[in-house]
């Protein structure tokens, strides 16, 4: 709890049980939040992500367990490897979304109304930087590939697509204090 950042919202209280055992416990004593959306606005926004993400772990995997050239080489594989990241993060904000309950505690109103940026810069410039390698490797070894390799390439546009949608919906989760 002492590396935590949000240790100054909570408190230590002491009291003792009716054995006689002096007993700790946490409280949390920071502020409360709530949204600043209507929940049928969010609701829909959180549907189009939650789609978005279902899309692009379907192409992630997809990618990953074709049998493909583009796999084999470096400027496609560890930038495509690597979107598993922002990815993750997206999908950790979807479920946080989906499991709070107001009012909830800062931990959470940072998770929902701060994540979704970075993780979409970080998405679009994975996806990105995973096209680009793409279309070199394709350029250098033309002879390797086939037809198999189309998968990797849809995929890398499917997720690209993915990232901007995520990008555009990023203020879909807005908190404030109660």
């Amino acid at each position: 709890m002492s590396r935590n950042k949000y240790v100054n919202d909570y408190k230590l209280s002491y009291y003792m049980d009716k054995k006689g055992r002096f007993r700790k416990e946490m409280q949390y004593v920071g502020d409360h939040f709530v949204f600043t959306r209507e929940s049928g606005e969010m609701k829909s926004d959180s549907r189009i992500l939650t789609a978005a993400c279902a899309v692009g772990w379907a192409a992630f995997i997809a990618a990953l367990i074709s049998p493909t050239a583009a796999m084999r080489r470096i400027w496609f594989s560890v930038p495509f490897a690597f979107i598993a990241v922002p990815l993750w993060l997206v999908s950790t904000v979807l479920f946080a979304y989906y499991t709070a309950n107001e009012p909830f505690v800062r931990k959470t109103s940072v998770l929902l109304s701060g994540r979704l940026k970075p993780a979409a810069i970080a998405f679009i410039a994975l996806a990105a930087a995973a096209l680009v390698g793409f279309i070199v490797a394709w350029a250098v070894g033309k002879d390797d590939f086939t037809a198999w390799d189309v998968v990797p390439f849809v995929s890398s546009l499917l997720l690209l697509a993915c990232a901007v949608t995520v990008l555009i919906k990023h203020k879909s989760f807005p908190t404030e204090p109660k």
